[in-house]
């Protein structure tokens, strides 16, 4: 999602926007010359989460491209975070018109928050979710964690 001068914080027309990405949006702002302030939920009783998960039809979680796949992520991030300079330069060797100061920021924002270990399912930080949102009246009730996630092994 990018900002524009024409929809969100930039033209004054919100006071607040939900759904941001921490990497990018606060960049793009200051960039373009407007300032804003993040609001990270989980410092306000909201219990952390995972950002982005990955999916898979409970009928293909036994197929072996899954743990082949999560294995290349995996080592993916682990060059991503040992040689950041150089995995810079192969995704603009890929997508050079990408090549500016909010994706070069916004690359260096993002590292840090990569899983290092993607194929581990944390049943205690999901199960603390489902629970906050029961509590909060958002879902009826809190499912096991096993019924919608699993740790590859």
């Amino acid at each position: 999602m990018r900002v524009t001068e024409a929809e969100g914080p930039i033209d004054g027309q919100v006071d607040a926007v939900i759904g941001g990405f921490r990497n990018f949006e606060l960049t793009q702002m200051r960039i373009e010359g407007s300032e804003g302030t993040a609001f990270y939920p989980e410092e306000y009783g909201v219990p952390a989460y995972e950002e982005l998960i990955l999916v898979t039809n409970s009928n293909l979680v036994d197929d072996p491209r899954l743990p082949r796949f999560l294995a290349a992520v995996e080592e993916a991030t682990i060059y991503l975070t040992n040689h950041p300079d150089d995995a810079w330069r192969l995704f603009i060797n890929a997508y050079p018109s990408l090549d500016d100061e909010l994706n070069r920021t916004a690359w260096t924002d993002t590292l840090p928050r990569f899983a290092k270990r993607p194929a581990v399912f944390d049943a205690g930080r999901y199960e603390r979710f489902a629970r906050f949102l029961e509590e909060s009246g958002l879902i009826d009730e809190a499912l096991p964690s096993e019924s919608y996630g699993v740790t590859l092994r």
